[in-house]
């Protein structure tokens, strides 16, 4: 079985809108957030600096769906799983689940897909690149 990674979350109320609701475009950084978790848990650097250039994890698709609101101070989950990965691609699920005492409701759910890129240092461009094998090892094992 696929491991999932989570992380829990308590909503801010700057991330509310007029009606008391998480507004739609937070859940896009909510996924953001998640992955950057996901990856520091497993050692692997969100962004970095070499000789060759800046590497790190561009964002090439991002979707997310809306079943119930969540409000502020609102208490939620995020269950983050790999779909599927690809020599230059990870595509993730996420899940955001509504904690009311032990009770958990789907709030949203959405996908991003990140490549795995170079941006050189001389002219700026974003090379694509093939995830290096010593992460392929580390994400496999949340593949659904």
């Amino acid at each position: 079985m696929a491991k999932c990674f989570q992380l829990k979350r308590t909503v801010e109320f700057h991330e509310t809108d007029a009606a008391g609701f998480v507004h739609f475009s937070n859940f896009f950084t909510y996924m953001e957030e998640a992955e950057h978790a996901f990856l520091n848990s497993l050692n692997i650097p969100v962004y970095e600096k070499s000789r060759e250039g800046w590497f790190g994890w561009p964002r090439v698709r991002a979707s997310c769906n809306y079943l119930a609101p969540l409000n502020f101070q609102d208490e939620f989950e995020i269950e983050l799983r790999v779909v599927e990965i690809s020599i230059k691609t990870v595509l993730f699920k996420i899940r955001f689940l509504k904690i009311e005492n032990d009770d958990r409701t789907e709030a949203a759910n959405g996908e991003i897909t990140s490549i795995y890129a170079r941006r050189s240092l001389s002219d700026n461009g974003i090379d694509p690149m093939s995830i290096p094998k010593h992460i392929l090892e580390k994400v496999r094992p949340y593949t659904i």
